[in-house]
């Protein structure tokens, strides 16, 4: 490049700076470097969209597009089609985190094949076979679960996995991951009694039956004590010290089909993610979930570290 070329700076669709710099210009000089550094550009994360068009669906309205950073995974089931198992949530362009117990064969105490799964996102409709508009397939390069995590024979504890996907999801208006609180700032804010974070998911409604689109409810967090003194003593044992407790008693709850999905709290305008859709109580007879009890969450800010030295 000729020394005097000016060239201006600015971050790509759905980047933002890492910090302001203080220019968006530079010049080269004769040695052939450019006079001041080039500035760095990170996803834009945690973008609720107002954009999308509204659904309504017993009675929660959802938006296509409105949380880009959920995800679909899904997994082949004996006939050859693709079966929606759980949901996580992006946490940059090539990682999802979810919940180890959606990749872990009981049986075996291992976990599965990654060739058994895709993952889906910008997906709004449950059924794999709809294409989404705004939809983006991938396979999987690797599912990193939890070294401690031994599914039921523990109580899913430490219940979280990191997918990493073989290609890297373009980030669009309906594709973003979620913010991640790397240095723990807010959560001492956000998760406090009463303080309400948002779940989607195609889980099972009150119709025992699986939503055919995304679905959205905001759930307040319980602290440990409450819930504990709440539940039935047969769940207790899975209310492990990883993780938290949200939801209602009154008829609002995660169900089968939302597991691995996160809880997003607000701030500045911001979604952060603080908990992974874990585990709940499970009824006798026909009924899929208790819709009148908590939900246990794992607790993302106690994996931070881990979280880290994997997605490296």
């Amino acid at each position: 490049m000729a020394p005097g070329t000016v060239a201006s700076l600015e971050c790509k669709v759905s980047y933002q700076l890492t910090f302001e710099p203080g220019y968006n210009k530079v010049s080269c000089l004769q040695n052939g470097k450019w006079d001041k550094p080039l500035f760095t550009c990170t996803p834009v994360c945690g973008k609720r969209n107002p954009k999308g068009r509204p659904f309504i669906s017993n009675g929660v309205e959802a938006k296509v597009g409105e949380f880009p950073w959920h995800v679909g995974i899904y997994r082949y089931s004996a006939n050859g089609t693709l079966q929606q198992v759980c949901g996580g949530s992006l946490v940059n362009p090539s990682v999802v985190l979810t919940a180890a117990h959606c990749f872990w064969n009981e049986a075996y105490g291992r976990t599965m094949d990654k060739d058994n799964f895709r993952i889906a996102a910008g997906k709004y409709y449950r059924d794999w076979n709809i294409k989404d508009s705004e939809m983006q397939e991938r396979q999987l390069s690797e599912i990193i679960v939890h070294e401690n995590y031994r599914g039921r024979k523990l109580h899913f504890t430490s219940d979280i996995a990191l997918v990493k996907l073989n290609v890297s999801v373009e980030l669009t208006w309906a594709v973003l991951p979620v913010c991640v609180d790397w240095k723990d700032e807010y959560e001492r804010f956000q998760l406090s009694n009463g303080s309400l974070g948002v779940t989607v998911g195609w889980g099972y409604t009150q119709n025992n039956e699986p939503s055919t689109e995304l679905l959205t409810t905001n759930l307040p967090y319980v602290d440990f004590q409450t819930c504990w003194n709440t539940i039935p003593e047969t769940f207790q044992s899975y209310v492990t010290r990883d993780k938290f407790c949200a939801g209602y008693q009154n008829g609002t709850s995660v169900c089968p089909g939302d597991s691995g999905g996160g809880i997003a709290f607000e701030r500045d305008q911001k979604y952060y993610l603080r908990g992974i859709v874990s585990v709940g109580l499970v009824p006798e007879g026909d009924a899929k979930c208790f819709t009148d009890q908590y939900t246990a969450f794992t607790k993302v800010s106690d994996f931070l570290t881990w979280m880290e030295d994997n997605i490296r």
